[in-house]
């Protein structure tokens, strides 16, 4: 029986650790091993994890200094010893069934197995919250291109192939997991579908994912490193199917720089925004189309209204400055 190895990144989540770990020892596949990293908590999470660890010796609890989600989840993966990796956060869930549904999945030719649906509830019963995945299979690299596919907690990898692209991405601020998906899409990596219900995410009013401008931003780095790697003809891509999908990667840019410059507007960074409006026109005239004029009607078109804005931080401003240079050097050598 092959062993999952799960690894539980924590940063003061110690109120919610213990349900999470309660769902892993509840699995029906009993060959796991679980690394909780405490990524320099200051509340009660390293205790909780040694309490589980000391309880179950397929727990092991590592702690390191404050470094980062990206960083506690590398530090385990370097640390586990199982055939598949997976990847749950401190405050989320998992159906008891969920392991064996995604190994019985990631047998055979395709290397990766993604749960078809997850739930923004914490209770595991109310399948009525479920939020459905748009299709029944995916195809990886225009797929991830577009958008990111699920949550974290709906993959289930062989570590080896985690290793070969390299883990997270420590210098990302967001969206880290889908730039992995996206490196292992580019190494030829196919993924199985499970259509079940088997992921719960804890959506809180504080989490990460509520920075629009951050996770806007986030998303069009991923896309912009997939954009880039087809340039310089990275991966298992055939030279063919190479102009459509580098057409794909700027589609969606152009969607997400649209919607970014929104977010920006709506934060007062009215010219950080006119110029990533004015990469919009850029990427336009890379897919053969006539620029869109005004921000305005760009921002109407495209609902951007739409997204919440919580106040990002200086340290997010900083990263998009840096992301619109990035995007202008490599929109310039195309």
């Amino acid at each position: 029986m092959s062993v999952v190895s799960i690894i539980v990144p924590c940063y003061n989540h110690g109120s919610f650790l213990a349900e999470s770990l309660e769902s892993i020892r509840a699995q029906t596949w009993p060959a796991w091993e679980c690394i909780v990293v405490d990524d320099g908590s200051t509340d009660a999470s390293f205790e909780v994890a040694t309490r589980f660890q000391a309880a179950d010796s397929r727990v092991r609890v590592i702690r390191q200094a404050n470094q980062g989600m990206s960083s506690a989840r590398n530090a385990g993966l370097r640390d586990c010893q199982g055939e598949y990796v997976f990847f749950l956060d401190a405050d989320d869930l998992i159906h008891r069934e969920a392991l064996a549904w995604l190994t019985s999945a990631a047998r055979g030719e395709k290397r990766l197995a993604l749960m078809g649906s997850c739930s923004f509830t914490t209770h595991p019963d109310a399948d009525a919250y479920a939020r459905q995945m748009p299709r029944a299979t995916v195809q990886m690299l225009p797929d991830l291109l577009r958008d990111n596919l699920a949550p974290i907690h709906c993959f289930l990898s062989r570590r080896s192939d985690v290793v070969e692209a390299h883990g997270f991405d420590e210098a990302l601020y967001g969206c880290e997991d889908w730039a992995l998906w996206l490196r292992l899409a580019l190494l030829g990596v196919e993924a199985e579908v499970v259509p079940r219900i088997g992921a719960y995410y804890r959506k809180q009013t504080r989490s990460m994912s509520t920075d629009t401008v951050r996770m806007l931003s986030g998303a069009i780095a991923v896309q912009l490193s997939g954009y880039a790697a087809l340039v310089r003809g990275d991966g298992c891509v055939d030279s063919c199917e190479r102009p459509h999908l580098l057409k794909t990667a700027a589609a969606a840019m152009r969607l997400n720089v649209i919607c970014l410059s929104g977010a920006l507007f709506r934060h007062g960074e009215r010219q950080l925004a006119s110029h990533f409006l004015r990469l919009e026109g850029d990427l336009n005239r890379l897919l053969g189309r006539r620029t869109t004029p005004g921000l305005a009607a760009l921002h109407a078109r495209y609902r951007c209204w739409r997204y919440p804005v919580r106040q990002t931080t200086p340290m997010v401003l900083d990263g998009t400055r840096k992301l619109l240079a990035e995007l202008r050097a490599a929109l310039k050598e195309s």
